[in-house]
């Protein structure tokens, strides 16, 4: 959702300062599509702590039909938007031939740190809160979970009628909240025109897709670095 990734996010990010670490995904580079059974994982070090999340499908076609040319080339198959300031950085990833004004699919990683620790309903209340004045109509839903380093909870919208336009979207979010105050948020979107809530057949993805992102996403884990 732009409005939510960029606007209201990024009025706090002024200078780009990136000094983190994004750990490559190992895959076979003769593998002509992506087998439904292998969970391709990303993993990234965020304010001391390590972050392991999965792959989005689309990403994972990209990479895999850009395999046989990364000897050649050291670009990215997709696009990557990263900005950071202290104590709070954005990370976001779109296909390749698709444009941050304009995109259908989206994957992105924000963490910061809040003054104070919040709860569980305050950060779903303040991430529903975009969604609640963007969207004609919205459906929520959320599982709650407390883990061993963590309790987070895990948000899909379904939003149509997205800014007054004809435009819908479907987000899955996973939103850690450590005891320090840190705050990691994990995202996917999908945006398309003609989305109706309970029409299936109208959404983005498959309502298939959609089950198994909320799975994977369930899985996130979130630990300290060890201290040598």
């Amino acid at each position: 959702m732009q409005i939510y990734s960029h606007n209201f996010y990024l009025q706090a990010l002024s200078r780009l300062t990136l000094t983190i670490l994004i750990c490559s995904v190992v895959y076979a580079t003769n593998m002509p599509e992506v087998d439904q059974n292998t969970k391709f994982v990303g993993q990234i070090h965020l304010y001391n702590n390590v972050v392991n999340f999965p792959i989005p499908i689309w990403q994972q076609k990209a990479m895999l039909a850009n395999g046989s040319r990364q000897s050649k080339s050291s670009d990215q198959p997709y696009k990557t938007y990263r900005k950071e300031v202290p104590g709070q950085i954005i990370i976001e990833m779109i296909p390749k031939n698709e444009t941050f004004e304009n995109w259908t699919h989206l994957f992105a990683i924000l963490a910061y740190h809040a003054p104070k620790t919040p709860t569980v309903t305050q950060m779903q209340n303040i991430s529903r809160s975009i969604f609640i004045k963007s969207c004609k109509k919205l459906s929520i839903s959320d599982q709650v979970f407390t883990k061993i380093t963590h309790k987070a909870t895990l948000e899909t919208y379904i939003c149509s009628g997205l800014d007054d336009s004809q435009e819908g979207e479907i987000m899955v979010k996973y939103i850690g909240i450590l005891p320090n105050g840190l705050i990691i948020n994990i995202y996917q979107e999908w945006k398309s025109k003609g989305l109706q809530i309970n029409d299936p057949t109208t959404w983005p993805i498959s309502r298939e897709t959609l089950k198994t992102t909320q799975k994977e996403f369930a899985d996130i884990s979130i630990y300290p670095i060890p201290k040598l």
